[in-house]
């Protein structure tokens, strides 16, 4: 009977934050959710340990394979099994979240001092390329708010942005979006 209720709540939050999110178009916060639910499940049914949890995920929910992976690298970590996390880690997609973040650390700690440092070096870069694009950006920006008249709204100079300066589109697509929901 219990678990029969726990079932039909869960099946009602589910198709509630599923109206949720395609009203806001989230379907990161959507999946990140859904996830939330098996978790949840399985402790509640399993009474199993987190690395337990995401093993299982990764074997019966292939859409939350990626993530069930990253969490498994994350508990190696914490645990201190930096080759197990390195191995997991090595399986998922270098831009997904921070993951090269913990490959370094995880060659560090190995002793892999070149490779870590060579990661390190590419996530620096990385960021200090993206700021320098959102500088551009912004400068961009502000210079054709001065010719406010051209435009009518932010919505608009962001367009012209994406249209017009190419290396800029990807910032523009972010601002576009977030001013669209």
């Amino acid at each position: 009977m219990q678990e029969e209720y726990f079932n039909e709540q869960h099946q009602i939050v589910e198709l509630y934050f599923l109206l949720v999110a395609k009203y806001n178009s989230s379907i990161i916060n959507y999946k990140k959710f859904l996830l939330s639910i098996f978790i949840a499940n399985f402790k509640h049914k399993n009474n199993l340990n987190d690395l337990d949890i995401y093993l299982e995920i990764k074997k019966t929910n292939p859409k939350f394979e990626i993530e069930a992976k990253y969490h498994i690298a994350l508990y190696y970590k914490k645990q201190k099994k930096y080759k197990e996390a390195l191995d997991i880690a090595k399986e998922i997609p270098d831009n997904y979240r921070n993951i090269k973040i913990i490959m370094a650390y995880c060659n560090k700690e190995i002793g892999y001092d070149e490779f870590a440092f060579k990661l390190y070096e590419e996530i620096t870069n990385k960021q200090i390329e993206d700021l320098k694009k959102e500088e551009k950006f912004n400068k961009v920006e502000q210079d054709l708010r001065v010719t406010k008249d051209r435009f009518k709204n932010d919505l608009e100079i962001w367009k012209y942005i994406k249209n017009e300066h190419e290396g800029l589109s990807e910032i523009a697509d972010k601002k576009i979006n977030k001013y669209n929901h």
